[in-house]
């Protein structure tokens, strides 16, 4: 999580000159060293020390503000709340970053996926869901808003709830086709099909599948920023004909088409070793 954070919020701000910088990081990783300790053995670490660190934390991220280190400084006050399971703190700390800052819907996003974390984690799976839907339905485009959607799927999926899997799943697929019909960039688009046929899949509905792929090529395929893209979502759909609807001739003629359109692409091997495997079987 930690490490996932800066690398989102590596992007917003601008960072401090190299000497500067080196001294700034020395004394940070130094804070983080003793945050470590603190996660490695929450549960028997005294209030106290976790108190201590925590005042430090605040020191550099108010002695450098705006700075990448000070916001992943920010975060982890919560984080170490959190690993003591002290909640309302955590929930607290989260709320003064989406406060702090406010301009920035990468940082907010992210501090609200974690405040509805911090309801999973009591489990308190209701109020997280509330939480995890407010963030998709306020930040869409952000990592997060992309993919809580099927978290809360896959959260039901490994409790085995089928029924509410299911009706996750489905939702998830409005929230993407949503994000489809109201978006002109590509890679928002894309990336919402994509995700929408992870959601068909768990769902066992092959042609859905399809015709999701089907979207990205034709609506696509003239698109050279999107070219691997289009190449994914045909060689995918080529898999599911040959694997789930058993159609090997059609698997076949996507794949042999493939072959010719991109002949460079850096799936073509793949496409070459499913098509000979194809021949072969049916050779059989």
């Amino acid at each position: 999580m930690k490490n996932r954070i800066l690398l989102i919020l590596a992007l917003a701000f601008v960072v401090l000159g190299c000497s500067d910088r080196y001294a700034i990081e020395k004394r940070y990783w130094g804070l983080q060293k003793q945050a470590g300790d603190i996660f490695g053995n929450p549960h028997s670490t005294p209030p106290r020390q976790i108190e201590q660190v925590v005042k430090k934390f605040n020191g550099f991220a108010n002695k450098y503000p705006g700075t990448n280190l000070a916001i992943d400084a920010d975060f982890t006050i919560a984080r170490l709340y959190a690993a003591k399971e002290d909640f309302d703190k955590a929930r607290e700390q989260l709320s003064a970053i989406m406060k702090k800052y406010s301009n920035s819907p990468v940082i907010v996003s992210e501090a609200m996926a974690l405040y509805g974390n911090s309801y999973e984690m009591e489990n308190k799976w209701g109020l997280a869901v509330n939480e995890y839907k407010k963030v998709y339905e306020k930040y869409p485009y952000s990592r997060a808003g992309f993919e809580l959607p099927i978290y809360i799927a896959r959260h039901y999926k490994a409790k085995f709830q089928p029924e509410s899997m299911n009706e996750a799943y489905m939702e998830a697929v409005a929230h993407y086709k949503t994000l489809i019909q109201d978006n002109t960039d590509p890679r928002i688009a894309i990336n919402a099909y994509f995700l929408m046929t992870n959601c068909y899949m768990e769902l066992k509905d092959w042609n859905a599948v399809v015709s999701a792929y089907d979207s990205i090529i034709k609506n696509y395929k003239d698109n050279p920023k999107a070219q691997s893209a289009v190449e994914t979502a045909t060689l995918n759909k080529a898999l599911i004909y040959a694997t789930q609807l058993k159609n090997l001739p059609k698997a076949k003629e996507i794949l042999a088409e493939f072959t010719k359109r991109y002949p460079r692409s850096r799936l073509i091997k793949v496409a070459n070793n499913l098509l000979k495997e194809i021949e072969k079987n049916a050779a059989k």
